[in-house]
């Protein structure tokens, strides 16, 4: 409920395995905007970036999947892995159970500190 009012929230989590850091933001919607919002305020959550991020086949992220299972990055997504220099890494498209508990979530505990001095 916001001001009385029941709404959809879309969400984007972060979790990290190995340090068992998790970091959570709604928004109104899943749009490019909350996407790149969610990673920086995830980021500065944890004081740094991972070195992967494992990723479910969000359209905001995958423009399209390559025969070779390869994705075509979206421009939006293209930048903000270029800014931050993570990898990224993806499910497999139709099985969850790659994502495990999961989702649009660290692969890996290990972080670069201070993102932005590169």
């Amino acid at each position: 409920m916001i001001g009385g009012v029941e709404r959809k929230i879309h969400f984007l989590a972060f979790d990290l395995p190995q340090s068992d850091g998790c970091f959570v933001k709604a928004y109104p919607g899943e749009t490019s905007e909350a996407f790149c919002d969610g990673h920086v305020s995830a980021f500065a959550f944890f004081g740094g970036v991972p070195q992967s991020i494992l990723y479910d086949n969000t359209t905001i992220a995958v423009a399209r999947i390559l025969d070779d299972d390869r994705r075509k990055r979206t421009r939006v997504f293209s930048e903000l892995v270029s800014h931050y220099l993570f990898k990224d890494r993806f499910g497999r498209p139709g099985k969850g159970n790659d994502n495990g508990q999961y989702r649009q979530s660290s692969h890996d505990g290990s972080q670069r500190k201070n993102p932005n001095n590169r």
